[in-house]
């Protein structure tokens, strides 16, 4: 398996450019484009089945990369949830995909998306907090983390029954997350309290 980096290309004009992946070879830095839909925002790697996924935010797909060939072997469509995918994490063990939906903006719920990667399908849909920013998955706990940007707080989700087992009230305007699977725990950025809890 070659070492790969994925890079997210949003065209400046998107009546002229393409809306793409670009593949890097890490030994040779050499380069191959890769067209997705409109428009790339987050993607996540499964280095366990290398495959990759691109949430796709403005056309509301997941777009399912094949690492060994380089190429796009399926698409998830989520427009029939009416999702805006804004971020999106795997868990390799379980080869689960967890997609963000912010969904109608501020002062509404938004959701996580689950979907099956062994069947490139949706399976259960997560009610989360206000404005749902970044995600990161625990493979070790399987356990899943959303932060909530607009209700400042922290959705923990249990990887098992796709339900929310506890909220954690955080700092003002969260808006990213980090955790070590070693020691269980969790780092989360609040921006407009410039700290870090």
């Amino acid at each position: 398996m070659a070492d790969t980096v994925y890079v997210g290309d949003t065209p400046s004009s998107s009546a002229t450019d393409t809306f793409g992946v670009t593949l890097i070879n890490a030994a040779t830095n050499q380069t191959t484009l890769l067209t997705v839909k409109a428009a790339p925002d987050a993607i996540a790697v499964n280095a366990k089945t290398n495959f990759t996924y691109v949430a796709n935010n403005v056309s509301s797909l997941v777009t399912v990369i094949d690492g060994a060939a380089d190429e796009v072997v399926a698409t998830v469509d989520l427009t029939p949830m009416g999702a805006t995918p804004e971020n999106i994490a795997v868990n390799p063990v379980t080869n689960t995909i967890y997609v963000v939906d912010q969904g109608s903006g501020a002062g509404t719920s938004g959701s996580v998306l689950v979907i099956d990667g062994a069947k490139n399908a949706p399976t259960a849909t997560v009610n989360v907090g206000s404005l749902p920013n970044a995600i990161a998955v625990n493979a070790v706990t399987n356990t899943v983390y959303v932060v909530n940007t607009g209700s400042n707080s922290v959705s923990v989700i249990n990887g098992t029954s796709n339900a929310v087992t506890t909220t954690v009230p955080v700092g003002s305007q969260p808006d990213a997350i980090a955790l070590n699977s070693s020691t269980n725990t969790v780092y989360v950025i609040n921006a407009a309290a410039t700290t870090c809890r």
